[in-house]
């Protein structure tokens, strides 16, 4: 038994690294960061990024500004960072937004694509800095017509990539995001071997199937949980996709159910159901 649950702890442990920790790379120190193309002088730099997402990226550091002259930003949602990470609090920085102890104001725009860089910066001398979707990268996630100020896609990080066909009318492109508890910008997660079907006229009749490397308990303590779901089957032959069993394991507990996208469409929301083994399931649904 004490070997079982050795092995047991390692292999937890491993996968606690594939999703907490390999994901991540250590950003060069610098000294300077951009903001509406000036170089501002900061200390003590700290940072993380992901090659698979540029929404991964997050930072701390210390600044000496007159933050009196940048323009607030009600657009900046901080999102959450790994727990490893410890500098970079979400929930404090977004309260801190909300009661004025901090600014936040855009730094750059669309570099990388479909992204918006925001620093939070406080009085006292802290500030963070992160990037999260704009206009421009949820139309063209959503496969919707860019904005008019939007420049050409570029750039492998936001690169559509169409999933597999399995029924209905395609191609469509399976991307799957969810909501943190912190903020309402659903982060994109990275998927493997993606099926589905979708009547591209109908927003309701996207369904997919996929594989991910996500843990509940990872998924618990960063993204919103649903206690109950009720997918409807798929109107297109879809055979990985068993509507009532997956209710079933939601309700049993051996799945869980997680805010995909709020209002991904005008009154649908995009749900998604994960299960230890890493099987997901993502439908869209009118919004209760």
């Amino acid at each position: 038994m004490g070997g079982t649950l050795g092995v047991a702890a390692v292999m937890g442990a491993g996968l606690w690294y594939m999703i907490q920790i390999a994901p991540y790379g250590d950003v060069p120190d610098q000294s300077s960061v951009t903001v509406d193309g000036a170089a501002l002088p900061i200390r003590n730099f700290q940072a993380i990024d992901g090659e698979n997402s540029p929404l991964k990226y997050r930072a701390c550091f210390a600044q000496d500004w007159d933050l009196a002259g940048f323009v607030k930003s009600d657009d900046a949602t901080p999102l959450v960072a790994p727990g490893w990470f410890d500098c970079f609090d979400a929930g404090a920085i977004t309260a801190d937004l909300e009661t004025g102890a901090a600014i936040a104001f855009e730094a750059g725009r669309n570099q990388p694509f479909g992204t918006t860089r925001y620093i939070a910066a406080y009085g006292d001398g802290r500030a963070f800095m992160w990037r999260q979707l704009n206009a421009c990268g949820e139309a063209f996630f959503s496969g919707d017509p860019l904005p008019s100020d939007c420049p050409a896609p570029e750039g492998e990080a936001m690169e559509k990539k169409p999933g597999v066909i399995s029924g209905g009318i395609g191609p469509i492109e399976v991307k799957i995001a969810l909501t943190p508890i912190i903020g309402d910008v659903a982060e994109p997660i990275a998927i493997r071997n993606p099926q589905g079907t979708s009547d591209n006229s109908d927003v309701d009749s996207f369904y997919a199937c996929f594989d991910t490397d996500l843990n509940f308990a990872f998924v618990t303590e960063t993204y919103e949980i649903l206690e109950n779901v009720d997918p409807p089957s798929p109107a297109s032959h879809l055979p990985c996709f068993d509507a009532a069993k997956i209710q079933a394991d939601v309700y049993s507990g051996e799945a869980i159910a997680v805010m995909g996208e709020r209002d991904y469409a005008i009154g649908v929301d995009r749900l998604v159901v994960l299960y230890q083994d890493g099987r997901g399931y993502a439908w869209n649904q009118r919004a209760k």
